[in-house]
């Protein structure tokens, strides 16, 4: 391990041992990020409520060069020079550690607001913090290509800094009792779904802004009485299951209504748990068992498409009906129609979650 980001790991107190108060303001007195910083304007779009940030620094970030680099060509990644900010959170793993920092090129971030109303129409302003979760301290390991053991402490520690940073009062509005603000957690993995470093990482954002697709959940959630993980789970039955983990606690299953193929969603059987800090340990090691199987067969599938592996996830968290996590590969390029909200998939669902079921797990 490089010598820079062993010290930054060596400094790093355990996540509760700073408040979330303190982390903020150490936020705003970082000159590290102060150079990077987003624009304080946002903007709202009214037909979709979909939330529009600027940040213009991010141009500046880095980008791996193509091809993706091998695991013996690591020693030009600015995180395992250590060329990264301070730590928040850390636990080891089999081989060096997983860890949680500030994002250097934030989209989202406090500036010197001492409250973050809601983001709205007229009042279109976006606060929160930029994190990042490292999965490992080894640049090649990612959730496919890790034991799982090590996939189960990110989760654990996903959920950890969820719940640090939802349940702890501070400058976000209250949304619910003794909850604070909203959560975004996504990944992307590959050049064409996103992600400039090809260093193993998920993105997690606090803000006082609510992405639209998780609006679009709770009002799905409002008018059905129930969440959209019930109904994916209603429509699969047993036909479109891919796997169920942990006595059937935890699915692994296509949407009945996929719009690109081998897309699938992870989803718990007990739709009250709408936060990862709210799962049981069996839901936890279930759930990082999808992860690991599902992108394991993606590898898989994908490079029989003679694409290479590329993905986003997206964690659905909130008052919601149900968490559920959707596992996006890119095997279809987006045109003008899909743009207009029509979708041509390549595969049924049936057929889609048949391709999986040809993997031995």
């Amino acid at each position: 391990m490089n010598e820079r980001l062993e010290k930054l790991l060596s400094q790093s107190l355990p996540l509760d041992a700073i408040s979330y108060k303190k982390r903020i303001e150490l936020l705003q007195e970082s000159s590290l990020l102060q150079e990077n910083l987003p624009e304080e304007i946002a903007c709202l779009d009214p037909r979709t409520q979909d939330k529009v940030l600027y940040s213009l620094k991010r141009q500046n970030r880095p980008h791996d060069p193509e091809p993706a680099l091998s695991s013996s060509q690591d020693i030009d990644c600015p995180i395992c020079l250590g060329k990264t900010t301070e730590v928040w959170d850390k636990a080891p793993l089999t081989k060096g550690y997983t860890f949680t920092n500030s994002n250097l090129y934030p989209i989202v971030y406090p500036f010197l607001a001492p409250a973050w109303s809601e983001m709205t129409e007229s009042q279109p302003k976006a606060y929160g913090t930029h994190l990042l979760q490292w999965h490992s301290t080894e640049h090649d390991k990612d959730f496919h290509n890790m034991p799982f053991s090590d996939v189960v402490v990110c989760m654990e520690r996903l959920a950890a800094l969820e719940k640090y940073l939802l349940t702890q009062p501070g400058p976000a509005r209250e949304e619910k009792e003794g909850y604070y603000g909203y959560i975004w957690v996504a990944k992307n993995y590959g050049r064409t779904s996103g992600s400039s470093l090809n260093h193993g990482h998920l993105q997690i954002i606090h803000s006082n802004a609510m992405p639209s697709s998780l609006e679009r959940d709770k009002a799905f959630f409002q008018k059905e009485k129930k969440g959209f993980s019930d109904l994916l789970q209603e429509k699969a039955n047993q036909n479109l299951v891919i796997q169920a983990y942990r006595k059937q606690s935890v699915l692994l299953l296509t949407p009945f209504c996929l719009k690109r193929m081998l897309e699938c969603t992870i989803c718990f059987r007990d739709t009250t748990k709408n936060y990862l800090h709210s799962l049981n340990r069996d839901e936890i090691q279930g759930l990082s068992q999808a992860l690991k199987d599902a992108i394991s067969a993606l590898d898989v599938l994908m490079n029989k498409l003679h694409k290479e592996l590329s993905y986003n996830l997206l964690f659905h968290i909130g008052e919601i009906g149900g968490l559920y996590i959707e596992i996006l590969p890119y095997t279809q390029q987006m045109g003008g129609f899909e743009h207009l909200g029509a979708y041509t998939c390549l595969l049924t669902a049936q057929e889609s979650t048949n391709q999986y079921h040809k993997i031995n797990f």
